[in-house]
């Protein structure tokens, strides 16, 4: 069975991630507050994270009263999910590559993803597959590398075409190349609108200031050019 394209890499780095995911710079202090001030109220809703990783934004949003339910490719990663998340939340091992049969039509009230679609191919399927598990009225709320910014920063060929590269995570192992696919702004926005989903902002973030405590030169040039883009949509009534 063919594994999801960083599906080693993350399972090798899964435990360093999770002990630095609450205070690592791009984390904690650039798309977590980010995305967090772009989530509607969750309330007594029924959410899905997408990509979870080691849980923090289940965990945040179970604290604001939302029931929540975590999907990742890696079992490694689940199980530092696990670990900080115990029986609050409900977790399932799934490769956003492929169907999610696990839920029914109209199961969520919030699809997030943070961080994760980039190491997806097929959005379009994807994005069909979470046109259908929302329910009407429905969000979905996403954040990955911003089209520009991983075109300069990796010398892509092609701007336009979706590409895969190698990103290093230089912090927790200079050695790690992780395959990651590099899309243009159309294809982002597109799959979207074929799934028939409503686009109503995106967001190109800056850090906190407590970024610049950890990196004072990338804190400057964020406050430019951003890294992260986020998209918020909604599945019409």
């Amino acid at each position: 069975m063919k594994k999801p394209i960083a599906f080693d890499a993350y399972e090798a780095i899964a435990e360093r991630f999770a002990e630095r995911v609450d205070y690592y710079a791009w984390n904690a202090h650039y798309d977590r507050p980010a995305v967090l001030a772009q989530l509607p109220d969750v309330t007594g809703r029924d959410v899905l994270d997408a990509g979870c990783g080691p849980g923090v934004y289940a965990e945040e949003m179970f604290a604001r009263g939302a029931r929540v339910i975590g999907v990742d490719a890696s079992p490694t990663m689940l199980a530092t999910a696990q670990k900080r998340l115990g029986e609050r939340v409900r977790l399932f091992q799934a490769d956003l590559e492929k169907p999610l049969s696990m839920f029914g039509d109209a199961s969520f009230d919030l699809v997030l993803s943070a961080l994760t679609l980039d190491y997806v191919l097929d959005w379009d399927g994807l994005f069909r597959e979470f046109f259908r598990v929302l329910r009407a009225q429905g969000h979905f709320l996403f954040s990955v590398q911003h089209p520009l910014s991983d075109y300069v920063l990796n010398l892509a060929d092609d701007y336009m075409q979706t590409e895969l590269y190698h990103a290093r995570f230089r912090s927790i192992d200079p050695k790690l190349r992780v395959p990651t696919y590099r899309r243009p702004l159309h294809r982002m926005i597109d799959p979207l609108v074929r799934a028939g989903l409503t686009l109503e902002q995106i967001v190109e973030p800056q850090p906190t200031i407590k970024f610049r405590d950890q990196f004072p030169e990338q804190y400057e040039r964020l406050m430019r050019r951003p890294d992260f883009i986020i998209f918020k949509a909604s599945k019409p009534g």
